[in-house]
């Protein structure tokens, strides 16, 4: 026991190792001790115990305030007396219940289900997709709002230069602590709920752009990148609010609505993803940073990671720009990576002479996921 506590804390003292995680002549102690509101690692913790409860908010919310109304906006409700996300982790642990007996599940397309609950669930309604964007929709909006509050008087939030002066002596004020913790609450909050939420089939890279997420709210915590993974946080929650809005114009049917919402969520995106990132926060830490600051390991891990995020952008803007061109050719926003469910229900439309428009959603938010 006592050589496996030892061989513990040298893997321990080798990852914290200072030479890694802070510019040379720096150490852990001095830095704590000098700056008082130094980031803890610990604090790390925090945000996965807070996820659940925003898992059970989310529930909550669509169930008595997004629900209510989609019905006001003429959806239909499916019936069900439970909150869509709690009935969808019922179904998921009965399945895996099932499978670890060794019985083969049923599947619940078969109408002859004896459970009501798995026949209710196999598919998500319109109203269940419209209160599961509702909710993104309204905490996107709230978040970047908060973020504009907390950084609107930082010298930072004006000039990227004041992220690397002073280095890495930098206290994280506690507005900005909470906006960071909820932002990383929020991101693992979206990796536990992909599971039971409907599947996509870009569902890899959101998977791999939540993990890239945490990675870099996680890593920028723990070295007190904060001032720049702030801005990299206000900048991708901009365009989240006008993504989502126009998917719940487009679960309502109000394509005009959608339209206009489309246009707005493309050119806040373009300024932001495409412009204000590459050109105002990767200048600043491959080009700026370097200037104030020594190099040390753990800054080129920072930007490897910061580049991973603005090539899942990339990939993202190819798919805005090609629903642009959707749009032009039909006059409506369609979805060009629909999720499954709503495929095979067009499989089901066309054989009975019906058409389905397929829905508008892209990727979720990264910010720094």
């Amino acid at each position: 026991m006592d050589l496996l506590r030892r061989c513990f804390k040298r893997i321990s003292d080798t990852f914290w190792s200072p030479d890694i995680w802070l510019p040379p002549g720096n150490d852990w102690d001095s830095v704590k001790l000098s700056c008082p509101g130094f980031p803890e690692f610990s604090d790390l913790v925090l945000p996965i115990y807070y996820s659940f409860i925003i898992i059970l908010v989310r529930a909550l919310f669509e169930w008595l305030i997004a629900r209510p109304l989609g019905r006001f906006c003429g959806l239909k409700d499916s019936g069900s007396q439970l909150p869509h996300l709690f009935q969808c982790i019922v179904h998921r642990f009965r399945a895996f219940m099932h499978m670890a007996s060794g019985h083969i599940y049923c599947d619940a397309n078969e109408s002859e289900t004896p459970d009501p609950i798995i026949r209710l669930i196999h598919h998500k309604t319109v109203l269940d997709k419209f209160a599961e964007v509702c909710w993104r929709a309204v905490f996107y909006e709230g978040i970047f709002l908060y973020g504009l509050y907390a950084l609107w008087d930082k010298p930072w939030f004006w000039d990227t230069t004041h992220c690397w002066y002073g280095y890495p002596y930098q206290p994280v004020d506690p507005e900005i602590r909470w906006y960071y913790l909820i932002e990383l609450s929020f991101y693992w909050a979206l990796m536990f709920s992909q599971f039971v939420d409907v599947v996509r089939k870009d569902f890899w890279v959101n998977f791999i752009h939540h993990i890239t997420t945490i990675l870099l709210l996680s890593f920028s915590w723990a070295d007190n990148f904060v001032r720049i993974g702030t801005l990299v946080l206000v900048i991708h929650d901009a365009a989240d609010f006008w993504m989502e809005t126009a998917k719940m114009a487009r679960y309502c049917k109000k394509n005009r609505l959608c339209n206009v919402l489309f246009v707005i969520f493309t050119a806040v995106w373009c300024v932001t993803r495409c412009g204000i990132y590459p050109f105002k926060i990767l200048y600043s830490t491959l080009l700026e940073a370097p200037a104030i600051i020594v190099f040390f390991p753990a800054y080129y891990i920072f930007n490897s990671l910061l580049l991973v995020l603005f090539v899942l952008q990339l990939f993202w803007t190819t798919l805005i720009i090609r629903i642009a061109l959707n749009a032009v050719r039909s006059g409506e926003t369609d979805d060009v990576r629909s999720d499954d469910e709503d495929n095979e229900e067009e499989k089901l439309k066309d054989d009975e002479n019906a058409s389905t428009a397929s829905e508008f959603d892209f990727q979720e938010k990264v910010k720094l996921s």
